[in-house]
């Protein structure tokens, strides 16, 4: 392809007030993902659920790693998103009931087992509630609280925009160029065993895009304008 397609960048709701400075923390615990689920285990069927810890680990190396612990293949393993790699996450993941005792398991450093229940179905994608982030400031400015606090009566008053945030796109954006480039390949998969990921990331990749534009489109003629 030619030039870099970068992701579009949304506008920031509360750019007339002002901030409270900083940055993430640049320690995987100060980014703490946990995953709600979108229902209960039903405690017995052909399934267990395993809920699980992971330190600086994508979802696709968990997910290589559980499988050869547990004796499956990859494509056993249901999981109902991604989580960031650069953090501490825990996440609900399903294997068949036939598989190595969950107790026996060998997993790399960065991966553990915290809990286990059997259910009826394998977990799919978007089988989850919602997602609920910890993430700490550094090196913010000097009383934060007040400014903190005008900006979340803000977001109480006005709501957020939901967009697509960058995890979806990637390191520096590069995702998307690279699901475009996928896309105008005819959508060919690419070779290995990260090629049925690669089918399901790069679609959802142009999804957010189109979503995020139409977004910033919708809200320049007003959040609050109802549209037939």
């Amino acid at each position: 392809m030619g030039a870099l397609l970068l992701p579009h960048q949304p506008p920031l709701c509360s750019a007339d007030l002002p901030t409270v400075g900083g940055r993430p923390g640049a320690e995987p615990e100060d980014f703490v993902v946990d995953e709600i689920p979108l229902y209960p285990a039903s405690g017995k069927g052909e399934h267990w659920f395993v809920r699980v810890r992971k330190r600086l680990r994508t979802t696709p190396d968990m997910i290589e790693a559980v499988a050869r612990a547990a004796g499956v293949s990859a494509r056993d393993v249901g999981y109902a998103g991604m989580k960031d790699k650069q953090a501490v996450t825990t996440q609900w993941i399903s294997v068949p009931a036939g598989c190595h005792r969950v107790e026996a398991w060998a997993l790399p450093l960065g991966i553990e087992v915290l809990e286990t229940a059997r259910h009826d179905n394998k977990l799919r994608t978007g089988h989850l509630l919602a997602n609920h982030f910890r993430i700490r400031l550094v090196g913010v400015q000097d009383e934060p609280l007040p400014r903190a606090r005008a900006i979340l009566h803000r977001l109480t008053e006005r709501g957020l925009p939901n967009y697509f945030g960058a995890q979806r796109f990637g390191r520096d954006g590069s995702n998307l160029s690279l699901a475009v480039e996928w896309l105008l390949n005819g959508g060919q998969n690419k070779r290995g065993k990260r090629g049925r990921f690669y089918a399901k990331l790069y679609p959802s990749v142009i999804q957010a895009e189109v979503f995020n534009r139409y977004l910033s489109a919708r809200l320049e003629r007003g959040g609050d304008r109802l549209l037939e």
